[in-house]
């Protein structure tokens, strides 16, 4: 209860998390008093943007410099990425689960590029078993493959992620989603490094074929077994303007620290230090390279100690 006496010495969120405690102190009615540390780790919200698509403008450019990360780590995937989607280009797989494998749903493989140790070698190790001999030869996708990919989307077992997942940035009246990723990328200046079709006909062996990010499309709708029944839904939402303010306007001074990741592809980094500076103020910046947006579950004792001494300054 925000308006109970009690005194909470700690508060610490990641992620999306850090969303609902920006919102608890900015909307709470003194709620920044009764917490004695705010820790924020990889979790500032973007306020103080005019439209959704302003954030993927944002993120698309790191999604973009993981991808040249991973295939700078391994070059040899440009050629089994681009061999991969041809494939599923030519012929899309029905998965063991229900739906439908095809490139562009094999493409949000790259929601893990911005994970910590162990991200690119876990999509590496994947590609190396896309393709078995088939009876006559030929090169064939396989079925180990197939159910590999199913357990890394999440969406089939977690539907509400892909329906809500652009409404976390609708704060407020007339600030509808309107399938912001999918905008943002239509008229970026990067879209054709993600014109999969395209670089896959060139004939540059070294042109390579980008993936998403952790983006929402509508076509998933299509793609995903579980989806496929929400689709009315799904738009209906992408187009709702009568969303209710999630963050107060007026600067509260909060006590605490913050991760930001230097390189995060799902959280940026601009536009956290501007809510750092004009909202929450007092909750102290710690900007490190030195790990991506897992952080706290790769160095967690490390990072949480490290922001519990920066919020004392």
């Amino acid at each position: 209860d925000i308006e109970s006496t009690m005194l909470i010495h700690t508060s610490a969120s990641s992620s999306f998390g850090g969303f609902c405690l920006a919102t608890y102190l900015t909307t709470g009615g003194g709620a920044a008093d009764k917490i004695e540390n705010a820790i924020f780790t990889g979790g500032i919200p973007p306020v103080f943007v005019d439209d959704v698509k302003e954030v993927y403008d944002k993120l698309w450019v790191k999604v973009v410099e993981r991808n040249d990360k991973y295939y700078e780590q391994y070059p040899g995937d440009v050629g089994i990425v681009k061999e991969i989607v041809r494939a599923l280009k030519d012929d899309p797989q029905k998965l063991p689960g229900g739906g439908v494998l095809t490139a562009r749903r094999f493409l949000q493989l790259g929601m893990s590029l911005g994970g910590g140790p162990g991200a690119f070698e876990g999509l590496h190790e994947l590609f190396a078993t896309a393709f078995v001999d088939g009876a006559k030869g030929e090169k064939v996708i396989s079925k180990n493959f197939l159910r590999a990919v199913e357990r890394e989307q999440p969406f089939d077992t977690n539907p509400i992620y892909a329906l809500l997942h652009e409404s976390i940035y609708c704060d407020g009246e007339n600030k509808s989603s309107r399938w912001a990723a999918a905008r943002s990328l239509e008229a970026h200046k990067l879209r054709p490094l993600f014109d999969y079709e395209s670089l896959c006909e060139s004939g540059n062996d070294d042109d390579k074929v980008y993936f998403y990010g952790e983006m929402v499309f509508p076509w998933m709708f299509e793609d995903y077994e579980e989806l496929q029944g929400l689709k009315d839904v799904a738009e209906d939402l992408a187009q709702r303007e009568d969303w209710g303010k999630l963050y107060g306007e007026e600067p509260v001074k909060a006590r605490g620290a913050c991760a930001v990741y230097h390189d995060d592809m799902y959280v940026d980094r601009e536009l956290s230090l501007e809510v750092l500076d004009k909202l929450l103020i007092g909750v102290q910046p710690w900007i490190t390279n030195e790990y991506q947006h897992s952080g706290l579950r790769d160095a967690g004792a490390m990072i949480f100690n490290k922001l519990l001494e920066k919020s004392k300054d």
